[in-house]
C-alpha cells in the first residue's frame, strides 16, 4: 500500500514524536571516487550548514534573516528520475549492512517568516555507496520520510551516497529532498557535501546547498536547514 501524505499526517499529531522517528542519466558501480563522502577536515562542525539558500550562515538559531524579517528561501534543484511514490515512513535508512559511512542528516524547516514549521513532511532519497539508486525494489533502500516536530526539526540516519557518471563526468555525491505541507509541495532540492571534487564541474551544485560534515561518535553528521515560502 502506498503511503500518501494525507494518510501519513492523519496519524501524526506531534511531528517526529508521532513517528518511528525513525539525476543524472547514467550510473556505474565501478566508480573511482564513489564510496560516498567522508567527514570534512576539523574546521567543520555538525551544527554548521551552508544550506538555506544564501551560501553562508550566521551563528544564530533563527536562520538567515533579511532586513524585512523574512527568511531567504532555500533554492530548488532538479527532482531527477529516481523519485518514487510510497516513500516509507522511517528516519533510519541504514538498514541493510551495506558499505558506506553512516551519516546523520538533520535540520529545521521554517516558513517565510523564519518560524519553525511543524508537521511538514520531509522526504529524502539517495544512491547507495556505489552510486546506484534502488529504483524498483519493494525495500526502497535509502528512501524515507518523516514529519517535523513542534520545533520544525527533522532527522535521518542513512549512509553517505556515492557518485555516478552523468555523461562524461561524475555527479558530486548528493541527497534529494522534498518538503510538503499537507498536499502542497514546498520544495524540491538536492544537498551536496563540502570537499567533493566534482562540485565545481556540476551544473546543479551550488554553495548555498553544500553542507560541511563532521565526524562524531562513529558517524558523520551534517545539518541542512530549510527555509520555505509557506
Amino acid at each position: 500500500m502506498l503511503t500518501t501524505r494525507r494518510r501519513f499526517l492523519a496519524g501524526v499529531s506531534t511531528g517526529l514524536g508521532g513517528l518511528v522517528v525513525g539525476c543524472g542519466t547514467t550510473q556505474t558501480a565501478d566508480n573511482p571516487g564513489g564510496r560516498g563522502v567522508g567527514a570534512a577536515s576539523a574546521g567543520g562542525s555538525g551544527g554548521t550548514t551552508t544550506g538555506g539558500g544564501s551560501g553562508s550562515t550566521s551563528a544564530t538559531d533563527s536562520g538567515l534573516l533579511l532586513d524585512s524579517g523574512g527568511c531567504i528561501a532555500t533554492n530548488s534543484d532538479a527532482q531527477g528520475p529516481f523519485y518514487r511514490l510510497g516513500t516509507p515512513v522511517r528516519s533510519n535508512l541504514d538498514l541493510y549492512g551495506e558499505q558506506g559511512d553512516r551519516l546523520q542528516l538533520s535540520g529545521v524547516v521554517r516558513d517565510g517568516s523564519c518560524q519553525a514549521l511543524a508537521n511538514a513532511v520531509v522526504e529524502i532519497w539517495a544512491a547507495d555507496s556505489d552510486g546506484v539508486y534502488d529504483s524498483d525494489s519493494d525495500e526502497q533502500r535509502y528512501y524515507g520520510q518523516v514529519a517535523t516536530d513542534g520545533d520544525g526539526r527533522y532527522s535521518f540516519t542513512t549512509i553517505s551516497p556515492g557518485r555516478y557518471l552523468n555523461g562524461s563526468t561524475f555527479r558530486p555525491a548528493h541527497i534529494h529532498m522534498k518538503v510538503w505541507l499537507g498536499d502542497t509541495n514546498l520544495l524540491i532540492t538536492q544537498i551536496y557535501f563540502a570537499g567533493d571534487p566534482y562540485l565545481d564541474v556540476d551544473p546543479l551544485a551550488e554553495p548555498s546547498r553544500t553542507i560541511v560534515l563532521a565526524q562524531s561518535s562513529g558517524l558523520v553528521q551534517g545539518v541542512f536547514d530549510v527555509n520555505t515560502n509557506a
